[in-house]
């Protein structure tokens, strides 16, 4: 396979770029818990699942997107991976 510099530039500003994004907004909003609620945030596998719609539909959105991911890059079609990220 033959990488091209703009073609990993593109791969690093779309799809790091929004992963690294993703990730300083959780820690933030992990910090942020854990200075209102005095304890450190631990995610739960076994928590209440939440009734809220958007809840429940950004948890299947998320899902499906792993789903399709795994698909692509066990397929080796690291396009369509990248595509739908």
């Amino acid at each position: 396979m033959i990488f091209q510099d703009h073609g990993v530039r593109d791969v690093r500003n779309t799809v790091i770029g929004r992963w690294i994004n993703s990730l300083r907004f959780f820690i933030g909003q992990a910090e942020l818990y854990e200075r209102t609620h005095g304890e450190k945030f631990v995610y739960n596998p076994n928590a209440t699942k939440s009734e809220n719609v958007m809840d429940r539909w950004i948890l299947a959105r998320c899902q499906s997107l792993i789903k399709h991911v795994k698909q692509e890059m066990e397929g080796e079609l690291w396009r369509g991976a990248i595509v739908i990220l």
